[in-house]
């Protein structure tokens, strides 16, 4: 899961302790006798200092959700599923469809495994030749 904020109308990941804005519509008004009371106002902004690996730990845990994202313009992107026998490669991209963030990889085919090294090649791995363990072996006789 990756948290994503919108900037100049694309979706990109947001990492670390952000400071956001969200809109409040009441206001604590204060009596002369001390009473507090809040009120519905006028919609006004507020900056709030939100880490975000710990609001990614409240949604991990079921606490927090959409609605509690929403008023600071945040979403969760969801993986796009790699097709069999692909990998990811570069950064992902973000794209909104049907009401969803998605989080789209390029992806590459896996590559074959490199094929197990002739005898040949496991000796020169060791700066041998053939011939040199012919040599060794006609030597140790």
């Amino acid at each position: 899961m990756t948290i994503v904020h919108q900037t100049d109308g694309a979706w990109a990941p947001i990492h670390g302790v952000q400071t956001l804005t969200r809109m409040i519509a009441t206001c604590t008004v204060t009596y002369h006798d001390g009473r507090q009371m809040e009120v519905a106002c006028e919609p006004y902004p507020v900056a709030e200092t939100l880490d975000i690996g710990k609001v990614e730990q409240l949604i991990a845990d079921g606490l927090w959700g959409d609605d509690d994202l929403a008023p600071y313009g945040l979403r969760t992107a969801r993986a796009e599923e790699v097709p069999e026998g692909q990998q990811r490669i570069g950064s992902p991209s973000y794209v909104e469809r049907d009401g969803e963030i998605l989080e789209r990889w390029e992806t590459e085919e896996i590559p074959s495994p490199p094929a197990d090294p002739t005898a040949a090649e496991r000796l020169a791995a060791l700066g041998l030749s053939v011939d040199d363990l012919k040599q060794l072996l006609g030597a140790a006789e």
